[in-house]
């Protein structure tokens, strides 16, 4: 709500217009608050023994559980447009937006196979991770970064965690696997420099992407525009890896440092 700097003008104009309603965080609503609006319906991300879950079912306020974020590829992710166009009579238009969508997830992918073939092209290395207060988290091996990384015909340096979502490594094994990395993505909007980077990590800047000037970082944007626009997301992230392939594209959800 409130708490959030929004990136869609519309939700932010509603919210201060009051035809939006704060009902506060995610993890600890205000129960009153929401009870008053008599929602149709609440939509909410949740896991195991989640105490909102129980609180909804013990309020007989009805909900559906959004799991988008387990998904474990790009597509995997944006297809839960499908359930949203079901719950709003919108199922046609659902689709047709999806396989749109699809269809340029698939050229972008197919761009840069064939022109791997055609002009021999050595697979790009990638290392993706954010670094706080000294421990390092990488994208789990069978992660939708790691399958969109492979998509793209490029190598992840951390492919045998078998997390699906982040995973913890020690600073030894990230310098032994990402030193050679050809592009770095902090996946942060945090550290917004190679200071700041080397500061956390003083390693890094012996890395073989920092010489080269192959690091970027999340645009703040990211996490409200980005992953609504799944193939604007890959087009960036393919720009990236093979910018030579994408000349002229101007990034929107990644900056580099």
């Amino acid at each position: 709500g409130s708490s959030y700097r929004w990136f869609f003008p519309e939700v932010e104009k509603r919210l201060s217009d009051g035809k939006l309603v704060d009902v506060g965080a995610a993890w600890s609503p205000d129960y009153e608050k929401l009870v008053a609006l008599k929602p149709d319906l609440v939509v909410i991300y949740t896991f195991e023994g989640d105490p909102v879950r129980s609180k909804l079912e013990e309020l007989k306020i009805p909900y559906v559980v959004n799991s988008e974020y387990l998904e474990t590829t790009l597509l995997g992710r944006f297809e839960w447009i499908k359930l949203f166009g079901a719950l709003l009579g919108l199922d046609d238009v659902a689709a047709k937006v999806f396989d749109l969508v699809e269809s340029k997830y698939i050229l972008i992918a197919r761009k840069v196979s064939a022109s791997m073939v055609t002009f021999g092209l050595r697979p790009v290395k990638v290392a993706w991770f954010s670094i706080y207060r000294g421990t390092i988290y990488v994208a789990g091996g069978q992660s939708y970064v790691a399958n969109a990384i492979a998509d793209l015909n490029a190598v992840y340096a951390f492919p045998d965690l078998r997390s699906t979502g982040g995973a913890q490594v020690s600073v030894e094994d990230f310098v032994a696997r990402a030193r050679d990395a050809d592009v770095l993505v902090v996946s942060t909007d945090l550290l917004t420099s190679i200071e700041a980077l080397t500061k956390e990590l003083p390693q890094i800047a012996e890395f073989k992407a920092v010489r080269e000037g192959r690091v970027y970082r999340f645009n703040s944007n990211i996490y409200q525009l980005g992953y609504m626009d799944t193939e604007g997301w890959f087009l960036d992230l393919a720009s990236m890896l093979y910018p030579d392939l994408f000349p002229g594209h101007e990034l929107s959800y990644f900056v580099a440092m």
